[in-house]
């Protein structure tokens, strides 16, 4: 996720991408929720389990997942 955010700073440095995010305020908030709840959360997650302080249900994992990708892709998509 940290390579794809990476990338999606690069991309933004060039001109027809940076006027396209400009014009496009969905796409700022698709990489907003990109890095939020996909890289931080899931983060958090994991450190929370390594260090037991939260026990995940599979279930609960792909269901926060699943969720994550859907609605990401209703606000690409657009």
């Amino acid at each position: 996720m940290l390579i794809v955010k990476l990338l999606a700073q690069l991309l933004s440095a060039l001109p027809y991408f940076a006027d396209l995010a400009y014009k496009t305020p969905d796409f700022v908030i698709g990489y907003l929720h990109w890095v939020f709840l996909g890289l931080i959360n899931t983060v958090l997650f994991a450190l929370l389990v390594n260090f037991k302080l939260m026990r995940i249900p599979k279930t609960g994992f792909w269901i926060f997942f699943a969720g994550f990708v859907i609605t990401e892709l209703i606000l690409v998509f657009r």
